[in-house]
């Protein structure tokens, strides 16, 4: 009997402390280690809230990736992930467990879609960038927040009447862009609840230090203010007049310094030999040309005197004879 009474005893206890360490084991985070994109298929499709997918080697899924209802963190362990056929969350959040430490890049050719599309949700991935026939967005955020942590790109096929844009903002939405945006030609910069910006069509004063702000009042992007700098010399002409010459000036922001002859119709600029009045300026971005002229005014280089005597020489040898006149007078 008192054998029977310690098996019933011992058997008690042992379902108490199974019901004591369930919650932890439920609550336990898995790692799924993948090494190609077959694995990382299974470890999406079988991943539980909470989980981490850790990359083993560099990988490409070419399939359409879905994640809804959780939070996966993904630990690029110093790899690359890309993901060429889109990636879409909804009441979901993807996190880096480091960033700077590998590569998770989202595109896609398609028609009428996004490369990254977030509603509801948080997103932080690496690059992004869309290609095909009339793509909407790079970059879509419906009540959601997403961090682009290098560049967007949208190299869409653009016909009349449609709506192509880098990135678009809706709903509430914040998209922070460390990188720059990049779209081809007829392609929106940025579209924030219907309102399309041009690069240029910031608001100021910023709403965080070191970024663009391009806002509609509940929608905002933030772009990275990556310092341009970009020179100003003046040059005297064959009539002796300054006129100023500008170099890595254009939109473009290219790295290269441009001739003389790209800012003939703004600037007048001349080929002559460099005087000794130059200045360089740093802005946020890569400048236009009346930018450029807005930004020259602000440091004073439009308030000196462009025009100087035509007949220099004639002036100091003028002068060289006064003085020889007058010293020989006094003597």
């Amino acid at each position: 009997m008192q054998k029977k009474f310690i098996s019933v005893l011992l058997t008690l206890l042992m379902m108490a402390g199974v019901i004591a360490v369930a919650p932890v084991m439920a609550s336990a985070v898995t790692v799924w280690e993948v090494n190609d994109a077959t694995e990382l298929a299974y470890a999406i499709g079988d991943a539980q809230n909470g989980d981490t997918i850790k990359l083993m080697g560099n990988i490409t899924a070419d399939y359409f990736i879905g994640i809804s209802g959780m939070t996966i963190t993904f630990d690029l362990n110093g790899k690359t992930l890309n993901l060429t056929d889109g990636l879409e969350l909804v009441n979901a959040e993807l996190k880096l467990a480091d960033p700077a430490n590998g590569e998770l890049n989202v595109s896609l050719d398609d028609e009428d879609n996004y490369a990254l599309s977030v509603v509801n949700g948080k997103a932080e991935v690496t690059s992004v960038s869309a290609s095909g026939f009339e793509m909407g967005a790079a970059v879509y955020a419906s009540e959601s927040e997403i961090v682009i942590h290098g560049n967007v790109r949208n190299d869409c096929t653009f016909t009349p009447g449609a709506l192509c844009y880098g990135v678009k903002s809706t709903s509430n939405s914040n998209i922070t862009i460390e990188g720059t945006i990049t779209c081809a030609a007829g392609v929106g910069y940025i579209d924030v609840e219907g309102t399309g910006k041009t690069q240029t069509q910031y608001t100021t004063p910023t709403t965080k230090t070191g970024y663009l702000t391009y806002t509609d009042g509940t929608d905002t992007v933030w772009v990275k203010c990556n310092d341009h700098a970009f020179g100003v010399t003046w040059l005297k002409d064959a009539t002796n007049h300054w006129r100023a010459v500008c170099s890595k000036c254009d939109a473009a922001d290219t790295p290269a310094a441009h001739t003389p002859g790209d800012w003939a119709t703004v600037l007048e600029p001349t080929t002559t030999t460099p005087g000794s009045k130059q200045k360089t300026c740093t802005v946020c971005q890569a400048v236009t040309a009346t930018e450029a002229i807005a930004v020259l005014k602000a440091v004073g280089l439009f308030g000196m005197n462009t025009t100087y005597p035509s007949n220099i020489g004639n002036w100091l040898l003028f002068f060289l004879c006064f003085g020889f006149i007058w010293m020989w007078f006094v003597k």
